[in-house]
């Protein structure tokens, strides 16, 4: 007994030394926090450019502007980004004042309740205005169509788009699986509805992952609820639900992966908890067999559960990245940004000689890679069963896109041109060397002047739309369905269509969207501001190190419930809710810093940027709640 009173004292009086090292250790000389401060500033400064460009730039000439408007007109970007900015902080304010004080015993019943209300409701929305496309869309509905009516049937057009794009199989293998739903129910020409049900969902599911991760990331709820009303209303209401593209499908991958990423930080530090109590709890018996009750056992066992889950979440993230490589390519963006950061804390560990972490890294490659491989494998099988040969000679390369993004004399957005100039190629290496041979002309006519120039016009494509160029897309109100007559049907066409089937309300839509949208840009912009520690990540968990650690070495139940996260139960140190998110920050505002860099290059599109929009929100309230702490309004 005396063994195990002195083990106890031992292990109280290290484990508070620990903490208060820990505690007492500056943070801002590691490698990862000096990353995450780089990642923030360079964010912030790239928003501030951008923004700065949309603001005062916005009436130069640049690709597809204005192409969703029936008349000459172009949003006042200033009044919109007063308005909008006003506007969130506003509703901001109001929601600390309402929830933050409040108790939130039911509040995830109360939102998943909301969310599917707001399921059903855009089902109806959606429903009341769809039409039927031209441009990529009608030949991926193509397929299905020609299924549903003559049978498994494959023609010219479609091969040859297959043949150019051959990324996009497995999307058309994801909506003619979904379309199949329907048939196999019983219930016959509902194929396109099946998809936008599909479509709807997906929609949900994003806005309800946004407000989740954000609960997780910001001590207060009042963030959380901002950053879902931000996520609601630029993509919730978005009438690219309506169409069933790589855009409206991909919008899934990276807030999905985020989620689950988190998550997996999260079940790490239930796993260090685990094993630590179990270690404590055997040493603290004077032997392994002698245990006087079963709590170091239901220790190992749930150590052995979490590292088993953490296995299948590895393997299902590496699933996820190949998945969404093989939907839209930008949706794998955040997947290097994540590996960007986990080698950089894996460095880290290796300099303070915490070498064993570097064999737990390797095995996490191996098993991401296996997950990663077996997706891709998925895809192409998918993609195979449709039927479809696949000339792979035909197939438009990374060089062609490279030229795309260089067109000076477009702007940076697709020419039929140089779609020419790609097809007409006979293999690839002709391809490629035409592609090559066309950039480099086009980078020595532009020279460093004309290339800034380019950029800036590409950066007004990309970001000067709230709506992220609806109706912009070749002849885009290709089918109409006939109105039934009824309120709904004449309300959201009146508010959603636009270019040569103007509804009456679409301006006041697209004010609305572009205002929010610029107050989203405005707060992305306040990253830049130097972080001040509040709450129970600052200085309430300084205030606690100070007073020092209970004599049982633990800290308060009140500390934990504050330190981790809802779902995950477990505790790795004072500094782990922290160290979670300043991770998960880094990665979020990483892959936004990755894609503002890709569309720069690349192609420029303001859909492109749609499948991001939930990161944008999360982003912008961080910025939101840097500029709360320093101005002490949070108090």
């Amino acid at each position: 007994m005396k063994g195990q009173k002195d083990f106890k004292g031992g292990a109280a009086s290290g484990q508070g030394a620990d903490m208060d090292k820990a505690f007492s250790q500056d943070s801002q000389k590691s490698l990862s926090s000096m990353l995450g401060k780089l990642i923030h500033l360079c964010f912030g400064l790239m928003m501030a450019g951008v923004l700065f460009i949309c603001l005062f730039l916005q009436y130069i000439d640049y690709g597809r502007k204005g192409i969703e408007y029936k008349y000459d007109y172009v949003p006042n970007n200033i009044l919109a980004v007063v308005l909008g900015g006003a506007a969130i902080v506003l509703i901001y304010l109001l929601l600390h004042l309402f929830l933050d004080k409040r108790s939130s015993k039911h509040e995830s019943l109360f939102f998943v309740c909301l969310s599917l209300l707001l399921f059903l409701l855009q089902i109806k929305l959606v429903f009341s205005y769809y039409f039927f496309t031209d441009w990529d869309v009608n030949v991926l509905t193509r397929l299905y169509i020609l299924k549903a009516e003559t049978g498994p049937h494959v023609d010219a057009v479609i091969a040859d788009y297959f043949s150019t794009y051959p990324n996009n199989l497995f999307l058309q293998w994801m909506l003619l699986t979904v379309s199949e739903i329907p048939s196999m129910l019983g219930i016959a020409g509902r194929e396109y509805e099946a998809i936008l049900i599909f479509l709807c969902l997906i929609n949900q599911l994003i806005c309800m992952l946004t407000f989740f991760l954000s609960r997780r990331l910001f001590v207060r709820r009042s963030l959380a609820w901002l950053s879902w009303l931000l996520c609601f209303l630029l993509v919730g209401l978005s009438p690219w639900t309506s169409i069933p593209y790589s855009d409206s499908v991909g919008l899934i991958f990276p807030m999905l992966f985020a989620f689950i990423l988190y998550g997996l930080d999260a079940e790490k530090a239930a796993e260090s908890s685990s094993m630590i109590e179990a270690e404590g709890a055997f040493a603290g018996s004077g032997r392994f067999g002698s245990c006087e009750n079963s709590a170091c056992f239901e220790r190992f066992e749930c150590f052995s559960k979490v590292r088993l889950h953490r296995t299948f979440m590895i393997v299902l993230l590496g699933l996820l990245a190949a998945m969404s490589y093989a939907v839209k390519p930008q949706a794998f963006i955040i997947v290097i940004a994540a590996i960007l950061i986990k080698l950089t804390d894996t460095a880290e560990d290796i300099k303070n000689h915490k070498r064993h972490k570097f064999k737990t890294l390797i095995f996490a490659i191996i098993l991401a890679a296996f997950g990663f491989f077996c997706g891709m494998q998925l895809c192409d099988r998918a993609g195979q069963s449709l039927g479809i040969e696949v000339d792979e000679e035909g197939t438009f390369g990374l060089t062609h896109y490279i030229m795309l993004g260089l067109n000076d004399r477009e702007m940076g957005v697709y020419d039929q041109e140089d779609y020419d100039i790609s097809h007409n190629a006979a293999d690839r290496e002709e391809r490629r060397e035409a592609n090559l041979r066309t950039t480099a002309e086009r980078l020595k006519r532009m020279g460093p002047v004309g290339l800034i120039k380019l950029f800036v016009r590409k950066t007004l494509t990309n970001f000067n739309d709230g709506n992220f160029c609806w109706g912009g897309e070749g002849v885009f109100y290709f089918k109409m369905r006939e109105s039934d007559g009824g309120f709904l049907d004449e309300l959201t066409r009146d508010i959603y269509y636009n270019r040569t089937m103007e509804g009456r309300y679409y301006k006041y839509y697209d004010f609305i969207c572009q205002s929010v949208w610029m107050g989203v840009l405005l707060l992305c912009a306040l990253n830049m501001l130097p972080a001040k520690k509040e709450g129970c990540f600052g200085r309430a968990v300084q205030a606690k190190s100070s007073e020092g650690i209970s004599a049982s070495g633990s800290l308060s139940q009140a500390d934990i419930s504050c330190l981790s996260s809802k779902p995950y139960k477990g505790f790795a140190g004072p500094t782990s809710k922290a160290d979670m998110n300043l991770r998960i920050s880094s990665v979020l505002l990483l892959s936004l810093i990755g894609l503002i860099v890709f569309e720069t290059i690349f192609e420029a599109r303001a859909r492109y940027l749609y499948i991001y929009v939930p990161v944008f929100c999360i982003a912008a309230v961080m910025g939101l709640d840097k500029l709360m702490k320093r101005g002490h309004l949070n108090d």
